[in-house]
């Protein structure tokens, strides 16, 4: 037996064909009808529900038990059919369809031959590889979907214009080579192949519409076939065009004629003009042609499909006699009840049906619903598209543990876009707890959560720079590498500060830092000499994911090979594979990624074969990152799996399908209809099988949008739920609307219901949410003793039946204070202090440990930027790298302030004014100090100090150090604040005090020996005296001086600072960590955790 994709075309020696039992299920009068047809063309429609499928198995059986069983086997080599091969030929769209048929089939027929079902392609193939030479079919050809296509057709089409073979229009030369041309030519060519056109109809085609593009691609057609041909490949347009130039040939088509007495096709009206004239090459006026399909449910124009095939039938396939063949509807419908069916003809009747008769057109639209229970419509709208997914994943899991759906494959979500519409909504399912199935090829493959880790390591393998900052961030914190958000600020913090110290200025931001140590191989290597191994993990491994992609691309391994390089590189294929074997959401989660990894390696293999040669890294991302077309097809058939989960899918993929509880979400104005302009070079929507015509006009659009919004809610068996998003704004100042379809859908509310759901739902029914609930009832004082001890209660029994959550001695405050076995800081060594870390724990310890220990602090602002610029400017024009000019310096402020990152542009103005008057008060300042030398600028130390009880390490710079005639040194602190400081608070000032400390102690005295102006060595081991210290307050003015306001403290008593230095040491060794309420509390980061405040409580109380 042969079976080439899903056709099977003969058997030969078959055992007797056996009388099928008698039909299992009742047939309506209108199928009886059709199964009683016997000779000529029939047009059936089938609305949804109405029983298409059971009744062309039934019109099969009742063939094949009349037929004769043995055929007289043709002479020839392409002879008729074999002895035992049913002269029956079932034809459809897609293999999931053809195998469903042909199992029913099987099922109904019980032993026997079975009939030939398949889809047009494969049918097609297998015409090719019967009736063509062995010549021409030497080599087994491969077929190439769309997106396989449009890569192809751009690297041909590049080539042949680039080499004068092409007459391409030079207002489009710019075009060439771009994805969106790729694309349209696909579409041209696959139009003119699917309507008959070779090269000289396509170039009188173009000389009729006046489009020179035309012309070229007539001269390109023949070109790209030779190609494919030479190549062994075949895309699916020309593969139909073939088999009809073979069936039309009078020989062949006599044979087919006779080898197929009847024949059926499911879904008609999906059928395209060239597969119309393959069936009107395959029957004759003695066949059976029994059509069966629905013009309302035509919903894939995209793909070529052609509604006018179905309005057409009766005039393409005329009766014997030339009379126009009988049109039968399937009448009653057992899949929904009459609430559904009213509110979907709503949406469905304002579309027209071509030249059906009336009487059939009223008949199709008004279906006789069998079901009793009219079943439920709701239409709801919401203030947000978070709120509208939160409500829906509640309202499902409330569905199904209140039993009002006996399993979650009774439910479906259909969106109308798969990349705008799934994510959210699967985000609050799975957050719900709900059990979710995404067909894996709704999304391209590129935006798989799985797969595009993998495309960004081995881009970046093939071309570090294409690892931005955002791409090292999304990678390091992806499943691949699986960075958690502490160790990724500690890790940026320090790789900041490693930075810093080699070139000082602005500090580069947390993910420039991350990016350097992964591309830099110089940072990396001082980073591992500088950066405990643990913290560096991170990047370590992400670093060996890359070179081990670079080895492969670097010997010249094929994609795949890089890819499984890649992927081996980790433990992230273990982890997942340990997960998918388990159960809940994480294997769920687990599955869909190693579905979607396969995927991507079935498309790497794939790469190679369509181009038939290695195709090299840059080029196969390219062409993954060109696709707009999902991957359907390429590695099953997308359809939702068996298991108990809620099917998440498009519109266009639940055709076919049907669930008890449907909800269509995200029905908005603008996107569903779309209607939008779709601007086109190349316009191959005017080529018409008649000639030349205008594309589709927006009724058409339209008319198209409401088909598909039909097909969405004739999915539903018993409840429908349609919603969208009504936010306050109207939709000229961006606020989103709901689609007209929702009133349409409503009509006068009497079968609709209709609400709109303000704000945000917090609780939802879930176990986290209970459990919430229910303590929440246990710490609120009004709560009387009865309900609480009713919450206990139940919390008690969750407990008991193994929720953590439930238990008290899971929840955090109740177990008792704990000690850390480990010092924070070593007792061994001295410990580590800088002024600004001691200010803020003689403020308050508390939020000193949270930043320094924690590290939980937020990431830097504009404002912080501000002041490094400021720094950084007036540490070059001290040293002098930079002149002593406030235009220069302007200048230099302009070339990195767009980047500091200010929230808007008046901001970034008026700062940008506020940095340049600190720069001139600054120069100002600095041109005044003629009686003092200066020592240097941003001079760092790193001192250890003895104090009672231990040592100190302090470490910090100063911003600049001078010396007066005397010897005696003067610090000074340059500021960027609003406002100064109090004289008591400059009296007192650690981060000032603690520079006079390190200054007395000899920190800069090689410095200061280095700049004196006398003989090398003067002055060497004299002790350094120093005479004060001074806030130097950029943005604030001096009176009427125009020089900033100088704040200075005067010389420091060295011991008394060493004693109180020491009372902070001993806070730290303690770990005595406590909150101090200070005039900063307002503006502190960790104030919604602080026990102080009021918005906090401390875990524990």
């Amino acid at each position: 037996m042969s079976d080439v994709h899903g056709c099977v075309p003969y058997m030969k020696g078959a055992p007797p064909l056996v009388s099928p039992p008698h039909p299992t299920v009742e047939l309506d009068e209108f199928q009886r009808a059709v199964v009683a047809h016997r000779r000529g063309p029939m047009l059936v429609l089938a609305g949804p529900g109405t029983g298409k499928t059971t009744t062309i198995v039934e019109a099969v059986a009742a063939r094949m038990a009349e037929s004769a069983v043995a055929v007289r086997p043709d002479s020839s080599r392409q002879g008729g059919s074999a002895v035992g091969q049913p002269p029956v030929l079932i034809l459809t769209f897609g293999r999931a369809a053809a195998d469903e048929l042909r199992e029913r089939i099987a099922t109904r027929i019980g032993t026997g031959v079975l009939p030939t079902v398949a889809t047009f392609h494969s049918f097609s193939y297998a015409l090719l590889r019967e009736f063509c030479s062995a010549e021409v079919f030497a080599t087994t050809p491969r077929l190439i979907d769309a997106a396989d296509q449009d890569s192809r057709l751009r690297e041909l089409l590049t080539n042949a214009v680039r080499e004068g073979r092409v007459p391409w229009p030079v207002e489009l030369d710019a075009a060439i080579g771009t994805q969106g041309l790729a694309e349209q030519v696909r579409e041209l060519l696959t139009r003119a192949q699917l309507l008959g056109f070779d090269e000289l109809a396509l170039r009188q085609a173009a000389e009729e519409a006046g489009i020179a593009a035309w012309a070229a691609l007539a001269d390109f057609l023949g070109e790209y076939l030779d190609v494919l041909d030479a190549s062994g490949v075949l895309d699916y347009s020309e593969l139909i065009h073939r088999a009809v130039v073979l069936a039309s040939d009078p020989g062949i088509s006599d044979i087919l004629r006779r080898r197929y007495r009847a024949i059926y096709v499911d879904e008609y009206q999906d059928t395209d003009p060239a597969q119309v004239q393959l069936l009107q090459a395959l029957t004759s006026v003695d066949s059976t042609l029994v059509a069966v399909g629905d013009p309302d449910q035509s919903i894939y124009g995209f793909r070529g499909a052609d509604v006018g095939g179905i309005l057409r039938f009766q005039e393409d396939f005329p009766t014997a006699s030339g009379e126009r063949p009988e049109v039968v509807v399937l009448r009653e419908t057992r899949r929904f009840g009459a609430n559904v069916a009213q509110a979907a003809s709503r949406i469905i009747r304002r579309v027209g049906l071509g030249k059906l008769p009336a009487q059939i057109q009223r008949e199709h639209r008004s279906p006789i619903c069998v079901k009793r229970d009219p079943g439920s419509v709701e239409v709801i709208t919401f203030d947000s598209g978070a709120a509208q997914a939160v409500a829906i994943a509640d309202r499902i899991r409330r569905a199904r543990l209140t039993g009002e759906v006996a399993a979650w494959s009774e439910i479906a979500v259909i969106v109308r876009s798969a990349v705008t519409g799934l994510p959210l909504i699967a985000q609050a399912l799975e957050s719900a707890g709900v059990p979710i199935d995404v067909v894996v090829d709704e999304l391209p493959l590129r935006e798989h959560r799985a797969v595009k880790p993998l495309l960004e390591v081995i881009g970046a393998a093939a071309d570090s720079s294409t690892l931005t900052t955002e791409r090292t961030r999304s990678l390091l914190f992806s499943p691949m590498i699986g960075t958690d958000g502490i160790t990724y600020r500690r890790l940026a913090r320090a790789l900041r500060n490693l930075l810093a110290e080699a070139a000082p200025g602005v500090p580069p931001k947390s993910d420039q830092a991350m990016r350097t140590a992964v591309v830099d191989d110089t940072f990396w290597h001082q980073a591992q000499s500088r950066i405990p191994g643990d913290l560096l993990s991170p990047v370590a491994k992400l670093r060996a994911v890359i070179t081990a992609a670079a080895a492969a691309i670097d010997s010249g391994a094929e994609v795949q090979r890089v890819l499984w390089e890649a992927w081996s590189a980790t433990d992230w294929s273990s982890r997942l594979a340990r997960l998918a074997r388990g159960s809940g959401v994480a294997a769920r989660a687990a599955n869909s990624d190693l579905d979607s990894v396969l995927t991507l390696f079935h498309a790497a293999s794939r790469a190679d074969e369509v181009f038939g040669i290695a195709r090299p890294v840059h080029a196969f991302l390219r062409d993954l990152e060109s696709q707009s077309i999902s991957t359907a097809g390429r590695t099953g058939s997308g359809s939702p799996t068996s298991r108990d989960a809620v099917s998440l899918l498009t519109a266009h993929r639940a055709k076919g399908l049907q669930w008890p509880y449907v909800f269509i979400i995200g029905v908005q104005e603008e996107s569903w209809p779309d209607l939008r302009s779709r601007p086109s070079l190349l316009n191959p929507d005017r080529l018409h099988a008649d000639g030349i015509g205008e594309p589709p006009r927006v009724s058409e659009l339209l008319d198209a949008e409401r088909r598909l919004f039909y097909v969405a809610c004739t999915r539903a068996q018993d409840s429908l739920v349609v919603t969208a998003v009504a936010s306050a704004g109207q939709s000229a100042t961006g606020g989103e609307q709901p689609s007209r379809f929702l009133a349409e859908l409503s009509g006068d509310g009497r079968d609709v219901q209709t609400c709109h759901e303000p704000g945000y739902q917090l609780a939802s029914l879930n176990m986290s949410s209970v459990v919430a609930s229910l303590r929440g009832t246990l710490e609120v004082s009004e709560t009387s003793a009865a309900l609480k001890q009713a919450a206990a209660a139940r919390l008690a029994r969750l407990a008991h039946q193994g929720v953590a959550a439930a238990d008290p001695a899971q929840w955090w405050g109740v177990a008792d204070w704990t000690r850390n076995d480990r010092e924070l800081r070593s007792s061994t060594e001295p410990l580590r202090m800088s002024g600004s870390s001691w200010s803020q724990l003689d403020r308050c310890s508390l939020a000193w440990f949270f930043q320094h220990e924690a590290q939980a602090t937020t990431p830097g602002n504009a404002a912080t930027a501000f002041g490094s610029v400021v720094h950084e400017l007036a540490d070059a024009v001290t040293r002098g790298s930079l002149p002593a000019d406030l235009e220069v310096l302007t200048n230099q402020l302009a070339s990195v302030w767009p980047v500091l990152g200010f929230e808007s542009d008046w901001q970034q103005a008026d700062e940008f004014r506020e940095a340049r008057e600190a720069l001139r008060r600054f120069l100002d300042w600095s041109d005044a100090r003629t009686t003092q030398r200066v020592v240097g600028s941003e001079l760092r130390f790193d001192t250890t100090v003895d104090v009672p009880g231990g040592e100190v390490r302090v470490t910090g710079s100063v911003d600049r150090l001078e010396a007066d005639e005397a010897g005696q040194l003067h610090i000074f602190d340059l500021k960027t604040q609003r406002k100064p400081e109090t004289a008591a608070k400059i009296e007192t000032h650690r981060q000032l005090a603690l520079y006079q400390l390190v200054a007395s102690e000899g920190a800069f005295d090689e410095a200061v020996t280095a700049d004196r102006s006398q003989p090398a060595g003067e002055g060497v081991g004299q002790e350094s005296v120093v005479a004060d210290a001074s806030l130097v307050l950029l943005r604030v003015e001096d009176g009427s001086t125009g020089l900033p306001k100088v704040q200075r403290q005067a010389a420091i008593d060295s011991g008394q600072l060493k004693a109180e230095l020491a009372a902070t040491v001993e806070v730290v060794r303690d770990e005595a960590f406590v909150p101090t309420k200070n005039e900063y509390c307002d503006f502190c980061d960790f104030r919604s955790v602080c026990p102080l405040r009021k918005e906090s409580t401390e875990v524990g109380q």
